[in-house]
């Protein structure tokens, strides 16, 4: 019976250092592997964070580049209506001088009827002509910077110079002595306005060929990017889905570990719990 007495009393001892040992196991076991595992599942899942936010950051920026690429006053808009504007000068008017070269003759017959009030208003519009000639001849010099056009278009200009210089220095000064001694100057002035004709032609013909040129290039490229668009797309889902499913194994495989050491830590109250009850029966029978 004393025995017995000196199980019971030491009893709560051995309950204590048991649930000490048990909780010192589990959280070492926990430590040790969940500790372990929670680190590289961590690390894991910044890596995962980080990919996805990259394939973001490439989706967001391509797409971006193609709006500003296409967007109004965007590179590929402004090219195009640069091209379109040169072709509006070259044609008539202001670069290409068919006024002017309207003007001159219409002042040539002014001439030959003698009407010199009209003959002045008809080269004072040709004057017109040949300052917006030179006005936007300045400007395209500047502005073009396709070097595959400045050279047609300095040929046009030079042509351009060419035919007022002629109307200028050889056509003007004859008027007044006649329409006979204006008849060989205009056959000059009419040649050199052939040439600006021709000029002016072969360049509109180029813009147009550089302009189908870019518009085909820029059309190609723009779709290379936009397939580029789709495939990093597909990658991000891709990514998105693989990790979300990796990231729910884990979850579940957490869930599980959780659970299974819930259950022997249940088991082994409930055996601790017989003993007690054993030991309980014990100590009754040495009593009766």
């Amino acid at each position: 019976m004393a025995l017995n007495i000196a199980t019971i009393k030491s009893l709560p001892l051995q309950l204590g250092s048991f649930f000490n040992d048990l909780k010192s196991k589990i959280a070492s076991s926990s430590s040790s592997g969940s500790g372990s595992s929670s680190s590289n599942s961590l690390s894991a899942g910044y890596r995962q964070l980080f990919l996805q936010i990259i394939a973001f950051i490439l989706f967001a920026a391509l797409s971006f580049w193609v709006i500003n690429q296409v967007r109004v006053n965007g590179p590929i808009f402004n090219t195009l209506k640069q091209y379109q504007d040169l072709v509006a000068d070259t044609l008539p008017p202001a670069m290409y001088p068919v006024d002017a070269f309207a003007s001159y003759n219409e002042a040539y017959v002014a001439s030959t009827n003698f009407n010199n009030e009209k003959r002045d208003k008809a080269l004072a519009n040709a004057a017109k002509d040949e300052a917006e000639f030179k006005a936007r001849s300045e400007y395209w010099r500047k502005s073009l910077n396709n070097e595959k056009l400045q050279g047609s278009l300095e040929a046009v200009i030079t042509a351009g110079e060419n035919f007022f210089q002629v109307a200028n220095k050889r056509y003007i000064p004859a008027l007044p002595l006649g329409t006979v001694a204006a008849s060989a100057p205009l056959s000059d002035l009419t040649a050199a306005f052939e040439v600006t004709k021709q000029t002016g032609s072969a360049f509109t013909l180029e813009i147009s060929k550089e302009n189908n040129d870019l518009v085909s290039s820029q059309t190609s490229f723009i779709k290379l990017v936009l397939l580029g668009l789709l495939l990093l797309g597909l990658v991000l889902i891709l990514l998105m889905f693989f990790f979300g499913k990796k990231q729910t194994v884990q979850s579940v495989n957490l869930t599980n570990q959780l659970a299974q050491e819930g259950q022997d830590n249940q088991e082994a109250v409930l055996q601790l719990l017989d003993e007690m009850g054993d030991l309980a029966d014990g100590d009754l029978t040495v009593k009766a």
